[in-house]
């Protein structure tokens, strides 16, 4: 049953009762010949009720039927038709509920205007419920134009039929009116309000305002997915480093669970330059099973530690990196880190790999190239110059192959001149 439906069941018989019964207390002259119920009718009426509590609705619309065949004031029938109205609806009969409820108007000018207010409420929410908006709109509207002080709620079921229909800037005023209420009241916006509010401002883009109402439900109703919601907006707006503060204190309070909300962290601490606690996040949540042991988060792992100056942890993330991959791509990234940890031997036997599981012409190049400047450093001359030979076949690594053999030829006329000394 949903919220609407709910709220209206739970106050609908309540307030019809509290009508009656007012209207038997002593009034004005004027206002009890107009609005008086007789004693005969309210107790056939309690009757009702009875049937009603009972959920014997058949009987309740019966004995309503016998009701109406006496003979009734116009204010009688006006309430009749309300009572008739409630039951449809627990009936889930929407259709003769809006009937019956809607028949109550009839007798505008001889019902009292609580009743009559309650009925346009009425048929607001239930025409907002059946997707009906331009029949809430219209009694949403005459709501408002009768009540000398709207609620905070009457202005809050307008905008969201407001809403509804597309008519944000509309909606908006009315979020804003219904707010001021409130305020002057001293009590908090209503959680619903402000999710409005913020998805109107999400219809209009205007993620700026949206951060000030994200901020108020945060304030007043602290959840987490509020903060998700918040931090991803700043993402938006290309504010990391408040994404990542936000992130990182949900991280803290244990709210982040899902394995793309972990990524997204780690991704915004290598962007904000702080890749040491990338790395120790996707190690630590990759060992408590939170996010996947794939090829992609392994190879961003040793990505964090290999800018968090961590080579040995880098490499050993490589490793694993590479046992999943299926091409030689991960081996030539371990051959260039063993490389820059000048373990020449052990660079060599990944290029190695790397060629042999296949790289694409690009990659190929720049494998043979790095092959060259490994064996140079092993003081394999020959055999670093056939390499290099090879980086020539690829235009973009060509220059620096010719280099590089221009050097080596250099070098290695020193080293076999010292070895002749």
């Amino acid at each position: 049953m949903s919220h609407h439906r709910l709220l209206i069941v739970k106050t609908i018989i309540t307030f019809l009762f509290m009508i009656l019964i007012l209207s038997l207390v002593t009034v004005a002259a004027k206002e009890r010949k107009t609005f008086a119920m007789s004693l005969k009718v309210f107790k056939a009426v309690e009757e009702v009720n009875q049937q009603v509590e009972q959920e014997q609705y058949d009987k309740a619309l019966e004995l309503l039927e016998e009701i109406k065949a006496k003979r009734l004031t116009d204010s009688e029938k006006a309430q009749i038709s309300y009572l008739q109205g409630s039951i449809f609806y627990q009936m889930a009969k929407p259709t003769q509920a809006i009937k019956a409820f809607a028949h109550v108007l009839h007798y505008e000018g001889q019902i009292p205007q609580l009743l009559q207010e309650r009925t346009l409420l009425t048929l607001s929410q239930l025409n907002l419920v059946n997707q009906n908006y331009p029949a809430a709109e219209l009694y949403a509207s005459k709501l408002l134009s009768l009540k000398k002080s709207p609620s905070a709620d009457d202005h809050s079921l307008y905008a969201q039929i407001l809403f509804k229909t597309e008519q944000f800037e509309a909606a908006l005023k009315h979020i804003g009116l219904s707010r001021n209420v409130s305020e002057k009241m001293q009590r908090k916006p209503k959680e619903n309000l402000l999710l409005l509010e913020n998805a109107v401002h999400y219809e209009l883009r205007q993620l700026n305002q949206m951060v000030v109402t994200l901020k108020d439900l945060i304030k007043y109703y602290p959840k987490a997915h509020y903060v998700l919601f918040l931090a991803s907006i700043h993402g938006q707006l290309d504010r990391l480093d408040k994404q990542t503060v936000l992130m990182e204190s949900l991280y803290e309070n244990g709210d982040l669970k899902n394995s793309s909300q972990l990524l997204n962290l780690a991704s915004l601490y290598l962007s904000e330059k702080v890749p040491y606690k990338a790395a120790l996040m996707l190690e630590n949540e990759m060992a408590a099973g939170n996010i996947d042991k794939s090829l992609k988060n392994y190879t961003m792992l040793s990505q964090a530690w290999r800018l968090a100056a961590e080579d040995q942890h880098a490499l050993v993330a490589l490793n694993k990196a590479a046992r999943l991959s299926d091409d030689g791509k991960i081996y030539l990234q371990k051959a260039y880190l063993h490389y820059d940890l000048m373990e020449f031997k052990a660079s060599n036997t990944a290029i190695r790999l790397a060629l042999d599981m296949g790289l694409d012409d690009k990659q190929r190049a720049e494998a043979w190239l790095l092959k060259g400047m490994v064996l140079f450093n092993l003081n394999q001359f020959t055999q670093a110059i056939n390499a290099c030979d090879k980086a020539r076949e690829d235009e973009k690594t060509a220059k620096t192959a010719t280099q590089w053999i221009k050097y080596i030829r250099s070098e290695q006329k020193k080293y076999e001149a010292l070895r002749g000394v």
